[in-house]
């Protein structure tokens, strides 16, 4: 015999204590609205992991306005669960222990969005249900879905680990690359682009050019809001590569892309390894761009990168010749001409010669 639904209160992760399910709400009536009937209910925007004590909002569609919806949660797993008398019949496709975990209000639309929260680890099962008619004789149930719950004490390797993880939110994480020391924190740009964005270069406009390499440092050791810091990348996975701009611009290229250019880049920017001067190794084009970047940089082609000395520093350059013109982004010393300044340039598309200025913003990310 199935006992009636409950749920459980929680004291960290550990039930206390058990007492039934208190429905409150419950509007009559609401199977014969004016205007067409709702469709079933459906639970939408669940991640497959998240991480507990994390903030997400919960989707479900076909409520009708102002109607109260329940979030149920379950770490009993999906099967033939409670018959509550106020289900009008209806039986829940989630095992006990349950729990109250959100509740909302139907909008215009036929949306209901709960802020959804847990500090259950482990799998979680979830359900909406919306008490419908005298007695609930015409509620309506979601079916049920399982997401996994992680402890968020497990640092993640980088930007797009925590995004998959269910962190959409740019901003301050921890992250623990292969191979790292220790956990270190770096801003994650989780909003644009797909999100999944590791910051690990940057000069700010107006910075001083500090050093004579640019990049001499590690991203784990740069203070987050520092003005700089010229870093490589220190994911050995990372499949992606992004450059932006004060300007608005941004472009990316492809990392795993078999062309010497590319090469030549990853072997600069993992590695440190000096890429000499003026040679072509084929064209390495951005694969998405926008913005001040309206494809001129490159005159078209990317078909060389140094990172080698020039002027007294130790620099990077992406341009289509190995020289001067037409650069896509670059650090460090000036073209001859403009000898003795320092600086960065990127991503202006039109102009024909490098000109580096400490004026100028870059921001190097990957994932």
């Amino acid at each position: 015999m199935r006992t009636l639904l409950s749920f459980v209160v929680l004291a960290g992760c550990v039930p206390s204590e058990e007492r039934p399910l208190q429905w409150t709400g419950r509007v009559d009536g609401l199977e014969s609205p004016d205007g067409p009937p709702a469709p079933p209910l459906t639970l939408t925007g669940l991640p497959g992991t998240l991480y507990a004590d994390s903030d997400w909002e919960v989707h479900v569609e076909g409520a009708y306005f102002m109607e109260t919806v329940y979030l149920l949660e379950s770490t009993g797993g999906v099967g033939e669960g409670a018959c509550h008398p106020l289900l009008g019949g209806e039986c829940l496709d989630v095992l006990a222990p349950v729990r109250m975990a959100a509740t909302g209000y139907g909008m215009a639309d036929g949306t209901v969005r709960m802020p959804y929260t847990t500090r259950t680890l482990g799998e979680v099962c979830l359900q909406a249900v919306a008490l419908r008619g005298p007695d609930g004789a015409a509620t309506q149930l979601s079916g049920a879905d399982c997401i996994t719950v992680l402890d968020p004490s497990a640092i993640q390797p980088s930007c797009q680990a925590w995004y998959d993880a269910g962190f959409r939110e740019s901003g301050r994480y921890t992250i623990a690359p292969d191979g790292a020391d220790a956990p270190f924190d770096v801003e994650c740009d989780q909003e644009n682009n797909g999100g999944g964005w590791t910051r690990f270069w940057w000069h700010t406009p107006g910075a001083e050019l500090a050093g004579d390499d640019m990049l001499a440092e590690d991203v784990a050791s740069c203070d987050p809001d520092s003005p700089t810091c010229y870093a490589v990348i220190p994911d050995p996975g990372a499949t992606d590569f992004r450059v932006l701009t004060e300007f608005d611009g941004y472009a990316i290229w492809d990392l795993t892309a078999d062309v010497g250019t590319a090469e030549r880049f990853r072997g600069a920017f993992f590695d440190r390894t000096i890429a000499p001067f003026r040679e072509a190794a084929g064209a390495w084009d951005p694969i998405e761009y926008a913005g001040d970047l309206d494809w001129n940089a490159c005159n078209s082609g990317c078909d060389s990168f140094w990172y080698d000395s020039v002027d007294g520093v130790v620099g990077f350059n992406l341009d289509d010749d190995g020289h001067w013109g037409y650069t896509a982004f670059g650090a460090g010393g000036d073209a001859p001409d403009y000898a003795g300044y320092r600086g960065v340039d990127g991503l202006t598309g039109g102009v024909s010669d490098r000109h580096v200025s400490e004026d100028q913003g870059l921001w190097l990310w990957y994932r």
